[in-house]
């Protein structure tokens, strides 16, 4: 029997399982495989082929059987610690993600505790959803319709150019208001408009549209038009300030001289103070010290130092309604922008995103807006992924250089600002239509 048939013979006693294909492997690896090479070499070109074919599967093609090598144990996969790594990394924040988008969904379903404005907004001319801001002057037990308008803002955030756009108004500008008044005559203070929409004192059939008059009147002096409007007060911008950096907001505190003076630390007006709720930097002033800084009312004060620090929601309200240094209104639009680019800026970080949930619930329960879900989930993620990181754009009405205004009397006889509506309604155009 020549020695190619002996091979064929214990092949076939391989397949009926009288022999193993381990021993018979150990066999021919001991007495016929070159140790330089990994094929099999004998005296025949018949048998290596058939020996590489049938026993050592060195002919990927045409190979049906590979007995020497262990039949039943398939090749294990490599370990990638890296790519096992990043996929359980990725487990990590869908997880995350679906808990925070279902915590976010219920929160911005919260239905606030105030009442909400009778508000017609409109879209935009270049598609963006402005929401008008307005901080009241409402103090606790009093009524929103003795209120006025303290501080009065423009907030873009879906523009053309995807940038966060911010337009201040001075509360004393004189403007005409629809329907009050001389009709077409600037006889009115800009902040006006609030209390007498929200008393419903001008012939309309509801009362709470204090954000809607104010709207009418910015678009028919300025040509800006308004979504969505967000009201809060003394006490519910404390309050929100607080719910979403309850670690403070980190704030670059500026004053200018007062009376030509310059200080490191400034006794400002405590808007929120009440005998059971002073604390250490609460100091009732003295008449020397009102004298100093021109103040003629017996409050409470609270000193704000200058320099960078964090503030909690009491000492921003105080902080941005400062106007008793030699800047006057024109410092306090420059303080409440300043607040409100902290308050963008800080929202992006990873920790406020994990409290977004509760503090928006917190923050909504106090706040009268038509702001929906919608907006709400678009501008969030637009700050988390990067337009809060950009530098906000900013325009005052009117301009802090800007030496053409003058002073003139609104129909109860007081004190406002006269500027060139005109002139400003086409720079507000320019600045947020582009």
């Amino acid at each position: 029997m020549s020695r190619l048939d002996r091979y064929k013979k214990y092949r076939e006693e391989i397949k009926s399982g009288k022999i193993s294909g381990k021993e018979l492997f150990s066999f021919f690896h001991k007495s016929f495989k070159n140790k330089k090479s990994k094929k099999f070499h004998s005296s025949s070109t018949e048998e290596d082929e058939y020996i590489n074919r049938y026993i050592y599967g060195t002919d990927k093609k045409k190979t049906p059987l590979r007995f020497f090598k262990k039949s039943k144990t398939h090749r294990k996969g490599k370990y990638h610690p890296v790519r096992n790594v990043i996929l359980a990394l990725l487990l990590i924040f869908l997880i995350f993600a679906g808990s925070l988008l279902w915590r976010l969904n219920g929160a911005l379903g919260t239905k606030p505790n105030v009442p909400v404005e009778l508000f017609e907004g409109k879209t935009s001319a270049n598609g963006a959803h402005n929401i008008l801001i307005l901080g009241t002057d409402q103090r606790e037990n009093q009524s929103a319709k003795a209120a006025r308008a303290d501080s009065i803002m423009v907030l873009q955030m879906d523009g053309s150019e995807k940038r966060i756009k911010l337009v201040s108004f001075m509360r004393d500008i004189l403007v005409d208001i629809p329907n009050v008044g001389v009709s077409g005559e600037k006889d009115c203070k800009l902040n006006a408009a609030y209390g007498i929409g929200e008393a419903g004192s001008i012939g309309r059939n509801n009362q709470n549209q204090g954000a809607e008059l104010m709207r009418e009147t910015l678009k028919q002096n300025f040509g800006i038009e308004c979504r969505y409007y967000a009201i809060v007060n003394f006490s519910s911008f404390a309050t929100a300030i607080d719910a979403l950096f309850p670690h403070g907001i980190p704030i670059d505190a500026e004053f200018a001289t007062i009376r030509g003076q310059q200080f490191t630390e400034v006794a400002v007006p405590d808007d929120l103070a009440t005998p059971e709720k002073m604390v250490v930097s609460d100091v009732p002033m003295s008449a020397a010290q009102a004298s100093l800084y021109g103040y003629t009312d017996p409050a409470i004060y609270q000193m704000i130092k200058t320099g960078k620090q964090k503030m909690d929601g009491r000492t921003a309200l105080n902080y941005a309604r400062f106007r008793h240094d030699d800047e006057n209104d024109f410092g306090r639009v420059k303080r409440q922008q300043q607040v409100m680019t902290a308050i963008t800026s800080k929202a992006k970080s990873v920790s406020t995103l994990l409290k977004t949930p509760d503090a928006i619930k917190s923050v909504l329960k106090v706040t009268s807006t038509n702001v929906n879900k919608g907006f709400l989930y678009r501008a969030l993620f637009a700050i988390l992924l990067g337009q809060g990181n950009k530098k906000i754009d900013k325009m005052s009405v009117p301009a802090n250089d800007d030496k053409t205004y003058t002073s003139g009397l609104d129909m109860y006889g007081g004190e406002g600002m006269e500027i060139n509506c005109e002139l400003y309604c086409q720079k507000a155009i320019d600045f947020l239509e582009k």
